[in-house]
């Protein structure tokens, strides 16, 4: 088992060190708890695409833009 912290994780991703927490929240990306410090599988890194998760974000505030300009 090859653990990652969560900075070297946000640092491969290309992400912020809170997104790979909310991720973990979520429950989209699989780390364990040893002793109070959070560890990320580095092999769980494959299964995670934070792509995905930036273009559903970037539809939802476009939309709630929309919807903002709609009601002036």
């Amino acid at each position: 088992m090859d653990l990652i912290t969560v900075s070297e994780a946000a640092k491969e991703l290309g992400i912020s060190r809170e997104a790979v927490y909310k991720a973990i929240r979520e429950g989209r990306l699989k780390a364990v708890n040893i002793l109070g410090k959070i560890g990320i599988e580095r092999e769980a890194l494959k299964d995670y695409h934070p792509e995905e998760v930036r273009i559903k974000a970037g539809k939802k505030r476009a939309a709630q833009k929309r919807r903002a300009r709609s009601r002036r």
